[in-house]
């Protein structure tokens, strides 16, 4: 089951944070936050997601800076 917009507008606040302390810029946190959201929502895979908001972390972490 894919992540829904609800939990990563639940994640958000916490993805954000992460990303602004990688990145020490708010518009680049949010523009890495956004594509995160992009991979998310292009991902094909019909895996089992056990836990969306460290999933979506991993993600934010993991876009390049």
């Amino acid at each position: 089951m894919p992540i829904t917009v609800g939990e990563f507008e639940a994640a958000r606040p916490q993805l954000l944070s992460v990303a602004y302390r990688m990145l020490g810029s708010s518009h680049d946190a949010q523009d890495a936050v956004q594509t995160a959201w992009l991979r998310t929502t292009t991902t094909r895979s019909d895996a089992e997601i056990e836990n969306p908001a460290a999933w979506l972390r991993t993600v934010t972490a993991r876009v390049p800076r």
